[in-house]
């Protein structure tokens, strides 16, 4: 049982990292989260990646835009709600030593003991 559910999650961790889409400071990246959409982009700064995402979910609407500072092993996610019982659409910004990469946000860790 425990090789089995440590398989399944290095295939998820797989998946997941196969999914993303590493980016250059300044180049920028579209992406689309059901209804809205938007771009990322990065510059390095002394503090760390600065981050700076916008969206705009429909025509006419005010865009949206959020700015982080990453340091290594840090990320943001930008969400859409969804209907209730319904997964929220998202994406993650995660930077990786001096990668910053898009894509869908990793699975989470659970520590279990199973002795």
């Amino acid at each position: 049982m425990t090789r089995s559910l440590l398989l399944a999650l290095s295939t998820l961790l797989a998946v997941g990292a196969a999914q993303a889409d590493d980016i250059r400071p300044m180049a920028g990246k579209s992406f689309a989260l059901e209804a809205a959409s938007g771009n990322v982009y990065y510059t390095r700064e002394a503090e760390g990646f600065r981050v700076v995402a916008t969206m705009n979910a429909n025509e006419g609407a005010a865009p949206v835009r959020i700015v982080s500072t990453l340091s290594d092993g840090q990320a943001m996610t930008l969400s859409i709600p969804t209907a209730v019982g319904e997964e929220a659409r998202e994406i993650e910004i995660r930077r990786t030593g001096e990668t910053l990469s898009v894509g869908n946000p990793q699975p989470l860790m659970v520590r279990a003991s199973l002795n």
